[in-house]
């Protein structure tokens, strides 16, 4: 799905594919990912959503994700990275790339929640 027109993916869409491991949604025109859109993806690893056009990021989107290791948010200029709350909970999330998406502060409670996290790029 990736270098496509996609500016919405409706909650559901996902719901029988547990056995995806890579879902590549990159360089489409995704604004906004309600909190149940990755529904279903129990087995996915890594998410890449870079290029695209992503304003909020609900922190609980990939909580139920409970093997993702990797989410690429790269060059999403719009994305709005909260100081006074977390961005992304996740028990499993090990690396997550945040370059090029003009984030001006973030404080401990940004990425409180992210406890196996061992690399963040924010380049």
């Amino acid at each position: 799905m990736h270098n496509n027109e996609i500016s919405e993916i409706i909650p559901g869409t996902f719901f029988n594919m547990s056995k995806l491991e890579s879902l590549l949604l990159a360089y489409n025109k995704l604004k906004h990912l309600e909190i149940d859109v990755f529904s279903g993806l129990i087995n996915t690893g890594f998410i890449f959503l870079e290029e695209n056009k992503l304003q909020y990021l609900h922190p609980d989107t990939i909580l139920g994700l409970p093997n993702i290791v990797r989410v690429n948010l790269e060059s999403n200029p719009g994305l709005q990275v909260p100081s006074d709350g977390p961005f992304i909970n996740s028990k499993s999330l090990s690396y997550l790339e945040l370059q090029y998406s003009n984030i001006n502060s973030m404080s401990v409670k940004t990425f409180a929640n992210v406890s196996a996290m061992e690399i963040l790029d924010l380049t």
